[in-house]
């Protein structure tokens, strides 16, 4: 439990650290984050992406959220999706709402991997003729990279044919 005199000790001891450093560490300094909350990054942002034939969107993985990184997402599909039901990428810069990784849906549960800090690599799975709805052969590869300089998402590679 912290009383006044350790809080007061606590509080000298990160002064030098703070006083000691030029405006230019300062700044160059990284950026303290603190844990985002997935779901209202969500709510928040949902009713940005329009409906999909009036079905509304539920979110099905938001484990790469990161309010602390230069490009994180979340995956969305409509309520009551089936496996060939369409999925969009929400993408985020440093826990703000960019849109979505493309303007319309594609169906299939799309992998989505961390390249580095600011780009992401998606596979989007679609059907061949003669595949099976549930088991998909088709795939397309896509990268969304952050640019820093344009402030803005570039997208290269491959959507799933229309």
């Amino acid at each position: 439990m912290f009383t006044p005199r350790v809080f007061a000790g606590a509080a000298l001891l990160c002064m030098p650290l703070i006083a000691c450093s030029t405006p230019e560490e300062a700044q160059a300094s990284p950026v303290v984050c603190e844990a985002g909350n997935a779901q209202a990054a969500f709510d928040d942002n949902i009713a940005h992406v329009p409906q999909w034939h009036g079905h509304e969107w539920a979110l099905v993985d938001s484990s790469h959220f990161d309010p602390c990184a230069a490009l994180s997402w979340q995956t969305i599909s409509i309520k009551g999706a089936t496996a060939s039901s369409p999925h969009h990428i929400m993408l985020f810069h440093y826990g703000e709402y960019l849109g979505t990784a493309t303007a319309e849906p594609y169906g299939f549960f799309p992998d989505v991997e961390q390249v580095n800090h600011n780009e992401i690599s998606v596979t989007y799975h679609w059907p061949q003729d003669g595949d099976a709805n549930a088991a998909p052969t088709g795939t397309s590869k896509a990268s969304f990279r952050w640019d820093e300089v344009q402030n803005k998402v570039i997208m290269s590679g491959d959507v799933p044919p229309s």
